[in-house]
């Protein structure tokens, strides 16, 4: 037996006998990390990294929901890093989807950096919202995706990639239709498959 809907301090929860699982907020979630280097005990690095992360889910009713996850960092006291110390983004250049909450297109390494950066995804599932109303696709029951990545950094100026999927194809596969822009001009254009 358990009970759903059980709210506390605006999360929600499901209620086992002896157990409480998490849902989830109606707010967003912030998050604050910092992350260094120093020059002591042999340590050849000396720099600074602080990091804020927001993210949030939202729920729109019957025409779905969105989630989307805001980071931006910089770096201070930089004396002597390493290619591992940079701030590295979730690359990809296969055909297979990567983390969805990251890019599709954008090369592993290229805009790795040891400034400021702001980086940005959102995603939204129409859940059945525009394919419920066409007969064959409502037979299907596939959902409609749409997908925004964005990012800054000194590197890169502004990237962004934008991305038309469907989901639950067969209820396990997702085909995503993605387009990268470098300061407004399209740069890449590609298909990911992912389950």
């Amino acid at each position: 037996t358990f009970t759903v809907d059980e709210y506390e301090d605006d999360f929600r929860y499901i209620t086992h006998p002896d157990d409480k699982i998490n849902l989830g907020s109606k707010y967003p979630r912030f998050t604050l990390t910092y992350r260094g280097g120093i020059k002591a005990l042999g340590g050849d690095v000396q720099y600074n990294l602080a990091n804020l992360n927001i993210t949030h889910d939202m729920s729109f009713g019957l025409f779905g929901a969105s989630q989307y996850t805001l980071t931006t960092g910089t770096f201070w006291g930089k004396e002597d890093m390493r290619l591992m110390d940079y701030k590295h983004f979730n690359g990809n250049r296969t055909i297979f989807a990567g983390v969805y909450t990251g890019f599709q297109l954008l090369d592993y390494y290229r805009y790795s950096t040891s400034n400021r950066y702001l980086e940005g995804h959102y995603e939204h599932h129409f859940n059945g919202f525009l394919f419920n109303k066409v007969p064959l696709f409502r037979r299907l029951k596939w959902q409609e995706v749409v997908s925004l990545h964005y990012l800054n950094t000194r590197e890169s100026d502004n990237y962004l990639e934008l991305g038309l999927g469907i989901e639950h194809i067969f209820k396990v596969l997702r085909v995503d239709f993605v387009t990268s822009f470098q300061q407004r001009q399209k740069v890449h254009t590609g298909v990911r498959v992912g389950f």
